[in-house]
């Protein structure tokens, strides 16, 4: 079984399995998955904190998918349940995963740096991290979150709830988190009457 404690998902394919044919099951699985995950292109180039995403950049080795590099620092605000916050505290939850049917933020809003302050509905600030990397994908089908689920679920943590209440998503945006510390500060925002995500210029501009 892979580790939560393997913050790359090619390591833990590659790190747990003790006999040699085991090891080529798990490389082949994860080629199968990277084939899927292949076909879910971002359709059009994006423009993310003045920089534009080729639906054609290669992210470990998976053309068509972005990965988002960032020039100016943006700030964002995550609402997320406590049980979440204390799995990123501890470490074991290392990918921020949002789903969508539509391009909701933060799908094309969040770049590589970008910084993120968390906290749970209605209550104060919790944490704050650092964006590590981005993926984003769409045209998402059943395979497609399949696949998204079983290479990422040990990073992800978001357990059964979540993929079934989002099992007709088309949108998908794989954050991965670093330098994660607690934190009581962050920015004064409106309250988020249902919202998960907020980009903390924006949100304020539309205040």
């Amino acid at each position: 079984m892979p580790t939560n404690e393997d913050s790359n998902p090619q390591q833990y394919a590659n790190a747990v399995w003790a006999d040699p044919s085991d090891l080529r099951d798990a490389q082949t699985v994860a080629a199968d998955l990277d084939a899927i995950l292949a076909q879910l292109e971002v359709t059009e180039s994006v423009e993310v904190g003045g920089v534009s995403a080729s639906p054609d950049s290669p992210v470990n080795g998976l053309p068509g998918v972005a990965m988002f590099e960032a020039q100016d620092v943006t700030e964002h605000v995550v609402v997320l349940r406590p049980r979440y916050i204390e799995a990123i505290l501890g470490g074991t939850k290392v990918i921020e995963l949002r789903l969508s049917n539509t391009k909701a933020q933060p799908w094309g809003r969040v770049n590589t740096g970008d910084l993120i302050h968390i906290r749970p509905s209605g209550e104060g600030y919790r944490a704050m991290a650092r964006v590590a990397r981005v993926q984003a994908f769409a045209g998402l089908t059943q395979e497609g979150l399949a696949a998204l689920r079983q290479r990422y679920e040990p990073l992800i943590r978001a357990g059964d709830g979540f993929w079934a209440a989002h099992a007709r998503a088309r949108y998908a945006t794989l954050i991965w988190l670093e330098q994660v510390v607690p934190s009581s500060m962050g920015p004064a925002l409106p309250r988020s009457h249902g919202h998960g995500w907020y980009v903390v210029e924006a949100a304020r501009r539309a205040a």
